[in-house]
């Protein structure tokens, strides 16, 4: 047994010796290998412990390849070669010869190329077959209530009066657009006023603070509403104070509802026509309100009691007299205006009436055109507003009787119904730089009463500017025509007609919008820019 226990401990003594000196020649050949490692590490590099690469064999290393050193010497740019500044006509002479187009030299060259540009749009508009291609009798009128839209749209559009939808708008500026082309609208920063609380005939200020990233914000327009929605009231605000702000002022009204006014709208335009439209949604507006403070406030709309027409039964030219009937028993009726529509609603005639002391009723007239349509002509609306502001619309579907009682039975000889007709919108020339002309003709026809106007506007390659417009009758040329001024900062692109409005003396008038219209849509031309 005890020989046995020798025995064992001799093996685990022996091992221990063995394996102490395979420790100790694994620690030799470490040290070599790192002394090897070190001698041949670059200059400049570190003595971290690196990876194996590719290359090394068991443990024998491969000698590292030296580096090159990076030549330091600074590269010096090429020298480069000088552009030549062209002329504005040398640059529209470029880019006529870019687009494949002939350059008008002489007075010659522009009358040929108006005459062709004519007669492309002509054989594009009979390609596309527009409406105008009917008789009046086959066209079919226009509902009343999408005549009434049609022309608010319309009214928008010229007047430059706020516009649904326009605040999702949000124009951002192209990749392809240079530095002087502005295609964005202003922005509103903040909104106050001054004083904040007010009393009745009290004037107030409204600081507007606003930007715009080139040309320069032009006009700021709003309306602040009662806090019953019945009363409003509109400002501008046209002085640039010294901290940048712009400020209008509004007066408040003697009775004026009491409580928070707030802001219902706004619309901000910049020098190159691009403008933007807030809505009380927005939340600048929403949180932008004047306190007014009155014991004494009038919450009521007019009320609209009786109208009478004299006569009953007029002919062209005649002057119809109209009498209406309405009251306000707090702060009392200060403005009754509205519209008669005939029998096609294509017409309208409009009409306002003033307070007569001795009677208490309030009196208005209107004339009938020579070539009125005949036939039964009734009121559209009568809007009726009071001394604080509340107004109301008075429509035939609440006010059916006393409406009936005010209809009109006209006769004319030559009984107009129809809107005039568009035949040809061009655009000359195709491309303008800034500071240069352009010329939009409208041929137009009306073979009953004759046209009286026709307006329209001009749209952005980014839809956010509109330039309105106003033609005169060129008796040489037969049609009519007018001419705009492409201002510096323009946007650069495609423009094109947005929409014509043609007025017969019938007062008969239809809106052209390009969407539906091929003879509009065709209208187009290039702004250059500088």
């Amino acid at each position: 047994m005890k020989n046995t226990i020798r025995n064992i401990c001799l093996c685990l003594l022996a091992a221990c010796i063995f394996l102490s000196g395979c420790g100790s020649k694994n620690d030799e050949q470490a040290t070599k290998q790192t002394a090897s490692d070190s001698t041949e590490t670059p200059v400049g590099q570190t003595d971290s412990v690196k990876p194996v690469r590719k290359g090394r064999i068991a443990d024998k290393p491969v000698p590292h390849a030296r580096k090159e050193e990076p030549d330091r010497r600074a590269v010096l740019p090429e020298p480069r070669q000088q552009q030549k500044v062209l002329s504005a006509e040398e640059q529209m002479k470029e880019y006529y010869r870019e687009k494949g187009i002939e350059y008008p030299e002489t007075a010659e060259d522009v009358s040929r190329l108006r005459e062709e540009s004519r007669r492309v749009s002509s054989d594009l508009v009979e390609r596309k077959s527009p409406r105008i291609n009917q008789s009046a009798e086959q066209q079919t009128p226009e509902p009343a209530e999408a005549t009434k839209q049609n022309m608010q749209s319309t009214s928008a559009s010229i007047d430059g009066t706020a516009e649904e939808g326009v605040e999702n708008v949000v124009a951002e500026q192209g990749t392809d657009q240079p530095d002087y082309s502005d295609a964005e609208p202003p922005e509103v920063i903040d909104i106050a006023f001054v004083p904040s609380e007010a009393f009745p005939g009290d004037s107030v200020t409204i600081l507007v603070q606003a930007v715009d990233n080139l040309s320069g914000v032009a006009s700021i327009y709003g309306v602040i509403h009662s806090p019953s929605k019945k009363a409003t009231l509109s400002f501008s605000c046209p002085l640039l104070e010294d901290d940048g702000k712009f400020s209008g002022v509004i007066k408040i009204p003697e009775h004026a509802e009491e409580g928070q006014w707030l802001l219902s709208s706004l619309r901000l335009a910049d020098a190159v026509n691009n403008s933007k439209n807030y809505s009380q949604n927005a939340r600048l507006l929403r949180n932008s309100f004047l306190t007014v403070v009155n014991s004494d406030s009038d919450t009521l709309s007019p009320e609209l009691r009786a109208v009478t027409v004299d006569p009953r039964e007029p002919e062209g030219g005649d002057k119809v007299n109209i009498t209406i009937q309405a009251v306000d028993e707090k702060s009392g009726v200060a403005r009754v205006y509205g519209v008669y529509a005939s029998p096609s609603a294509n017409a309208r005639l409009s009409f306002s009436c003033m307070y007569d002391v001795q009677s208490g009723l309030f009196n208005g007239s209107f004339t009938i055109p020579e070539d009125a349509q005949s036939g039964v002509w009734r009121i559209e609306y009568i809007r009726l507003e009071d001394e604080a502001k509340n107004s109301v619309l008075c429509y035939e579907k609440d006010f059916s009787s006393l409406f009936h009682n005010a209809e009109i039975q006209v006769y004319t000889r030559n009984s107009d119904g129809a809107p005039p007709a568009l035949a040809r919108v061009s655009v000359y020339p195709f491309s303008v730089a800034y500071k240069e002309e352009v010329e939009i003709a409208v041929q137009a026809r009306d073979d009953v009463s004759g046209i009286a106007s026709v307006t329209g506007r001009l749209k952005s390659p980014s839809g956010i500017a509109h330039i309105p417009f106003v033609c005169n009758f060129n008796s040489d040329r037969n049609e009519y025509t007018a001419r705009i001024i492409i201002q510096m900062n323009t946007e650069v692109g495609t423009w094109r007609v947005d929409n014509i409005l043609v007025i017969d003396n019938a007062r008969n008038q239809h809106n052209y919008i390009y969407q539906t219209e091929p003879v509009v849509e065709q209208a187009t031309f290039e702004v250059v820019g500088e």
